[in-house]
């Protein structure tokens, strides 16, 4: 069967003779559909044609590293990996052939746990053209004895919220990312959360106020421990603040009045995921994404002790490290010594209308402590709120549409 291109300017031109960024073009494109509607009407042949569009691109590749359609150039001597082979080489697939990752829909293959760092360099180039990579650092140098760096792909469900999907518009064309797909990124990216410390701030006596704080630290390619920086995020949609008189001037239609009865309703979801989303952002991660970026995957990396070693000796002290961590969590869970208790921390009353004058996706860190004396709220000493009494002291309130197991509980 022959193949077209088939939409845009070159409608109905043979794969073999469109241009590279046509073909490009309808690859991310239909792979974004295939990804919304996998068992569409015409699910069957979008992968016939996709199947085609990428054998035709790797074909140019090949041509390519031959000389037979761009002047040759000079190679670079190889250098040899601590495994052998040439470390310019990329990793091979589990059926033997070379990784091509030419289209989002060729990332899924880069799944995995790599030791080498040449070739997790190259994945990286790779990556960052057709995918959103989320990294400790931009490239890997010496990995720890024991540890390999593990891929993981998570796709986001370019859908809004609103109609079942996993993000919300932001303003000027662009979304954000919802709370539950900000949690699988930041899992398969190895963030742990500090779950005494990523709470919320103020008091909820208003309904329209909220302040969150996230902290979370992460272990760097060396094997170091990294405390990312804190993110706390007010959002103040009370009547007449500067973050309403925002929204108000990036919309395109002027009434904003359907967004925000969904943002009011679920004020603590929307502010949580921003503060989450701050703290990503120190990866690699973007605060705000177009829909095209969207409908990319995301490529997660994060270091893991795997024990693995081409010394014998080393392999055996692994193994038995390995042994002692996970019976000495076994015990840590159900038995030995209690952490001491942390006190709670003092709720804070929203602050006087007008004060929070950060743009609503950018918000600086609020620390009342920081702030002047006749600035500060004031501590509240008064019982909690209706709406808050049934929520325990320094942890965050649930609200309507929450799902009982999402972080923190």
């Amino acid at each position: 069967m022959a193949f077209t291109i088939p939409f845009g300017k070159s409608k109905g031109t043979a794969l073999d003779q469109a241009d590279s960024k046509d073909l490009q073009y309808c690859i991310t494109s239909i792979s974004k559909k295939l990804v919304e509607e996998p068992n569409g009407p015409y699910g069957a042949k979008n992968r016939q044609w996709l199947d085609a569009a990428q054998a035709e691109l790797a074909r140019r590749s090949g041509q390519q590293s031959l000389g037979a359609t761009a002047p040759p150039q000079r190679a670079a001597p190889p250098a040899t990996t601590r495994n052998g082979g040439s470390a310019h080489e990329m990793p091979k697939t589990s059926s033997g052939a070379a990784m091509t990752i030419a289209s989002p829909a060729d990332v899924e293959q880069v799944q995995g746990s790599y030791r080498d760092p040449a070739k997790l360099n190259l994945i990286f180039d790779q990556v960052r053209r057709v995918a959103n990579l989320v990294s400790p650092a931009p490239a890997v140098g010496r990995l720890p004895a024991g540890c390999a760096v593990a891929l993981a792909v998570v796709w986001v469900d370019t859908r809004e919220m609103s109609k079942g999907g996993e993000i919300y518009p932001t303003g000027s064309g662009n979304y954000g990312i919802a709370k539950s797909a900000l949690l699988r990124i930041s899992g398969a990216a190895g963030i742990s959360w500090d779950i005494d410390r990523c709470l919320r701030l103020d008091d909820g006596s208003h309904p329209h106020y909220c302040c969150y704080r996230a902290v979370g630290s992460i272990v760097d390619f060396d094997g170091m421990d990294r405390v990312l920086p804190p993110k706390t995020i007010e959002l103040d949609l009370r009547n007449g603040s500067a973050q309403i008189e925002s929204i108000e001037a990036r919309s395109r239609s002027g009434d904003v009045t359907a967004q925000l009865r969904e943002m009011r309703l679920f004020i603590l979801r929307h502010t949580e995921g921003r503060a989450i989303a701050g703290v990503v952002r120190n990866i690699g991660m973007k605060t705000s994404f177009t829909l095209d970026e969207l409908s990319k995957p995301f490529v997660c990396a994060r270091l893991m002790f795997t024990g693995e070693s081409d010394d014998a000796g080393q392999r055996a002290k692994f193994e038995t490290m390995i042994a002692a961590k996970m019976l000495g969590g076994r015990a840590s869970l159900y038995g030995g010594a209690q952490l001491p208790a942390r006190a709670a921390p003092v709720l804070q009353q929203p602050p006087p209308l007008g004060t929070v004058t950060a743009p609503i996706d950018e918000g600086d860190d609020y620390d009342p402590a920081a702030l002047g004396a006749a600035d500060a709220p004031a501590a509240t000493t008064a019982p909690a709120p209706a709406a808050a009494a049934s929520a325990p002291a320094g942890k965050p309130m649930r609200e309507p549409g929450d799902d009982a197991d999402e972080f923190p509980v």
